[in-house]
């Protein structure tokens, strides 16, 4: 979302999937104003979010709130994940720490930013929906080393909320599913390779580290969002990754905003210049 509260009034110009009465799942990196929050309540379709819901946007405090508040009021229809916007080494560089001091004070400000974060601190870092859409904000985990497979377990798992209390293998983990990118196009497209411009430890992923880690959990989708895309989405690796992209007009670039309706199987792209692009269905 990146702070742009536009876009969360935007949700029924993506589709109006309330009239969809099967137990379809609406997922969005960012959905927006429903009618009525006992409308949502009482909805068939939940509401998933992919993270970085603050920072680079005039709006973070307002969207921020939006979405907790959405959560809070209906929890059971609401599910935030958590974006690399959602660390506070992150956010207080890029905007939302300035963003709560002029509308707080500076005192006040900051003490409002360090509640903010905690709460963030609480979101899951991944979803799955029907056991065949693997969602997460930027990327697969990678395998450990030595040892067989873990990740399947890890994923189930619950953490530490304090960094410093994490294992290696945790931390490792985390930083994969916040911070990884699928490689580009050119790029040798085999398991998983430092990514420099994300950092030190952050990594690309190509179509057979996909592969694996699918055959490894039974996901046949992986939905991420973290990058900016013109369309507001982009298939990439046969297929196998979208990328969505909610916040329109990011850094003023003139990008169009898109979600997904993912309903039994089937993923719809949805969007104000993508509304009815194809779609893909999962094998069951």
């Amino acid at each position: 979302i990146n702070a742009e509260y536009m876009g969360l009034e935007r949700l029924d110009s993506f589709a109006d999937c309330r009239t969809h009465s099967a137990a379809g799942v609406p997922t969005a990196a960012t959905a927006g104003a429903v009618r009525s929050i006992a409308e949502l309540r009482l909805a068939t379709r939940r509401l998933v979010f992919l993270g970085d819901y603050v920072d680079r946007g005039g709006a973070s405090v307002e969207v921020a709130a939006y979405v907790l508040a959405l959560y809070a009021l209906c929890p059971s229809r609401v599910l935030l994940l958590r974006g690399n916007h959602e660390l506070p080494h992150i956010n207080s560089r890029y905007g939302f720490r300035e963003s709560c001091r002029t509308l707080f004070g500076p005192i006040r400000g900051c003490a409002v930013w360090d509640l903010f974060n905690a709460t963030f601190a609480l979101l899951p870092l991944a979803a799955g929906i029907d056991g065949l859409v693997f969602c997460a904000h930027a990327g697969i985990p990678r395998p450990r080393a030595f040892g067989g497979d873990d990740r399947a377990g890890l994923l189930r798992s619950r953490w530490p909320l304090d960094e410093a209390a994490r294992t290696a293998r945790q931390q490792e983990v985390f930083t994969d599913l916040i911070w990884a990118d699928p490689s580009g196009s050119g790029v040798e497209d085999s398991g998983f390779r430092q990514n420099p411009e994300r950092g030190k430890n952050a990594c690309y992923y190509g179509e057979s580290a996909l592969d694996d880690f699918f055959a490894t959990t039974g996901y046949q989708l992986l939905v991420r969002a973290h990058e900016p895309k013109v369309s507001g989405f982009q298939l990439q690796k046969s297929g196998k990754v979208v990328t969505i992209f909610s916040s329109s007009g990011y850094m003023h670039a003139g990008n169009a905003a898109a979600g997904l309706f993912v309903n039994r199987g089937l993923v719809q792209v949805l969007g104000r210049h993508s509304l009815g692009h194809g779609g893909y269905r999962c094998r069951r």
